[in-house]
This record gives structure tokens, sequence and C-alpha cells, in this order.
């Protein structure tokens, strides 16, 4: 790691209108992907009481905010790709946000690790997106057939055929709800396993700092026990340097050398 890098965090969070909001460490706004390809931002004030998970680490510097450029830099790609192709790509929200994660990953720079469990939520958002699309697409061409149905019978013509083609969608609708409630489930399934895993690193979190407090505290403990020790050792050899002197050495103040008893 270079000397002005360091290890920043992104996150996420779910909101009303957008389940899948990002925020970077040190940036000043969240971003959230909109289905017409444009980029909604909260600010600061209005996420900061937010649920956030971890979406990932990366490495980052003070200067450039790389998590913020990489976004400018997609932008940028992208309004290339539609002027040179003259298409512009129909996403959904989650699709495009997919894609961002896609494309920070990519970086060597940035050297994104993404959060298991937040990457599996995001694809089970991307699913849910994706049948809700559907979903949408086939209400509306429920109504048009609704429509067609009601012009035939008012006809007296082609009312068997228009019967069954509405028939027909309204199995597809309640077979795209059904899908839905489990893209939900399977949602809330990842969900709870980040809670799971945050539970389990901060349970790992508080024994290793128990761990590395009784580790510590024993090393303390022994350091007290090692000068006690030494200070008893000190105090005895003292009484046996002593033990070993004439009266006369005991008063001794200055040369010559003291006498031993024989």
């Amino acid at each position: 790691m270079k000397k002005d890098e360091f290890i920043n965090k992104a996150y996420w969070c779910s909101m009303e209108d957008d389940p899948f909001v990002i925020f970077a460490h040190g940036g000043d706004e969240a971003i959230a992907f909109q289905k017409d390809n444009t980029i909604s931002t909260i600010p600061y004030d209005d996420r900061a009481e937010l649920n956030w998970r971890e979406l990932g680490i990366f490495r980052d510097t003070k200067k450039e905010k790389r998590f913020q450029q990489k976004l400018e830099e997609m932008k940028r790609l992208e309004r290339w790709e539609e002027r040179e192709t003259g298409v512009q790509k129909k996403r959904t929200a989650m699709e495009m946000t997919k894609a961002f994660i896609e494309f920070i990953i990519t970086d060597r720079r940035l050297r994104f690790q993404g959060n298991r469990c937040s990457l599996d939520i995001l694809d089970a958002y991307v699913v849910r997106s994706s049948d809700e699309e559907q979903l949408n697409k086939c209400e509306k061409s429920q109504q048009r057939l609704n429509r067609r149905l009601k012009r035939a019978n008012e006809a007296k013509k082609d009312v068997s055929a228009a019967s069954k083609a509405v028939e027909d969608m309204k199995v597809s609708i309640d077979s795209l709800i059904e899908k839905i409630h489990k893209d939900d489930a399977e949602i809330e399934k990842h969900k709870e396993k980040y809670r799971k895993d945050k539970r389990e690193r901060e349970k790992a979190r508080k024994e290793q700092e128990k761990q590395m407090m009784a580790n510590e505290q024993n090393k303390a403990r022994e350091r007290k026990e090692a000068e006690e020790i030494s200070k008893a050792e000190d105090k005895e050899a003292r009484l046996l340097w002593n033990s070993l002197l004439t009266p006369a050495a005991l008063r001794y103040k200055g040369n010559p050398k003291p006498s031993y008893d024989k």
C-alpha cells in the first residue's frame, strides 16, 4: 500500500423508494441509481440516521476520493457508449447498481473487496427488480386485453379468444406475484445471514478484546511478581552481605576497605 493510501469503507441501506442506497465513508452524499439512468443523492443530514450495512472495503486517498471518481468515470463511459451506438441501455435501478459494483471491482487501484452477504442481497434485489419490471409490463398488457375483451363482448365477435388471452395473462401475473414473494423471502434470508455474520464478528471481536485484556493483565501480574521477587532477592542479598561484615565494617564510611571475619 502506498504512503498516501488508506483502507476506506463503503456502506448501503434500504430506503422507502430506494432499496439500495450507497455511501462511501468520507463522502458528502449517498447515492441511489434510478430506473431512468439517473442518480439521486441523499444529503448527509438525511442519511445519518439510516441503518447502514457494510458493502465492502477499498483503497482510497484523501485527495482522490476514488469511489466518487469511479462513479463519474462510469457515467462518462456510458454516455460515450450511448453516443457511439445510439442506443440507451434499458436497465432497472438494481441492475444499474450491480453494474456499478462490478465496475469498481475491476479497478486495480481500488482493490474493492465486497461484503459477501451484501453482494448476495444486491443480487436478490436485481432478480426481484427484473420480476417487478416484467409484472409491470404484464399488468399493462392485461389492461389492453381487458379493453379488447370488452370490445369483443360488445361486438359479440372473437369473445372466446379475447377471454382466453385475459385468462392466460392473469395466470402469468399470478405466477409473477408468487415469484416476487419468493424473491422477498430470498432477500430477507440474505439479510438475516448478514445480521448473523455481524453478530458473530462482533462476538469474536469482543472475545479477542477480552483475551487481549486478560493477556495484558497476566503480563502486568507477571511483571509485578518479577519485581517483588527481585526486591526480595535484593533484600536477601543485602542481609547476606551485611551478615559477613564485622561491626567495624558496618560502621565504615570510607577507606581503607573493611575487613571480614576469618
